[in-house]
């Protein structure tokens, strides 16, 4: 089996089309059980494959800008692989891990530590190892967001290159659905190597399931700065391992 599936096409058009909603289609075989409106203006679409282990899920990302984020998490919420169709970017999880992202640690313990490297290639370029090292713990507080109860987190992670050389530091809050075993962003900062800094605010706004109006979307609603005219499809060829 490919390792990554073969997407169905994004089904994109204007929003100026009166009250039309366009919705994405997850691939055959997949059930999709979770649509995610952020402050960001992203939205994200969480679905289950047959075949797949249990407790693996995809996970969607489309943006204002018109990028997108597909990846695949386990029951820990380990980011196993990750494809980035704009630039053709791939993420894949160096295993064993010295300490693997345990999203049962956190709930258990209130606190999950690790230590793990992702094998990234970045096109047609070559492949080079980034290491990451960082922890996740809950502040104690829970909210409730479109009726949704979340677990607030702070977190710090600080990723390297190959040599050892920063690439990044990031920390701020996130926010941890225990239902449906995933993280969401939050009130972010990243800092890098060149001493630039940015400041983002992923929060989750709106949570839509099967069934209910927004549920599989494609356009963001949220802090989107102008129209979305058209998404771009995802090519099933660059889907394969």
């Amino acid at each position: 089996m490919k390792a990554f599936l073969t997407l169905a096409a994004l089904i994109a058009g204007s929003s100026a089309v009166a009250g039309e909603l366009w919705t994405y289609t997850p691939p055959a075989g997949c059930t999709a059980h979770l649509t995610v409106q952020s402050a960001d203006c992203t939205v994200s679409h969480f679905w289950t494959c047959e075949g797949d282990p249990a407790g693996h899920q995809w996970e969607l990302t489309l943006n204002g800008d018109l990028g997108q984020l597909l990846k695949l998490i386990d029951y820990e919420y380990r980011w196993l692989k990750s494809f980035y169709p704009e630039d053709g970017t791939k993420e894949i999880l160096v295993s064993p891990e010295q300490d693997p992202a345990s999203l049962s640690e956190l709930l258990s313990r209130g606190r999950d530590d690790m230590d793990f490297e992702l094998l990234v290639s970045f096109g047609e370029g070559p492949s080079e190892v980034e290491g990451y090292r960082g922890y996740d713990k809950l502040t104690g507080e829970t909210v409730v967001v479109d009726g949704e109860a979340l677990l607030k987190t702070q977190y710090s992670m600080t990723s390297t290159d190959q040599d050892g050389q920063l690439i990044k530091r990031s920390s701020g809050n996130q926010f941890v659905s225990e239902r449906f075993r995933i993280f969401l962003g939050g009130a972010e900062r990243y800092l890098y190597a060149d001493g630039s800094e940015e400041r983002f605010d992923f929060s989750p706004v709106l949570f839509r399931e099967p069934g209910e109006h927004g549920f599989l979307a494609v356009e963001p609603i949220f802090g989107c700065g102008g129209e979305i005219s058209s998404l771009p499809l995802i090519s099933s060829e660059k889907m394969e391992s």
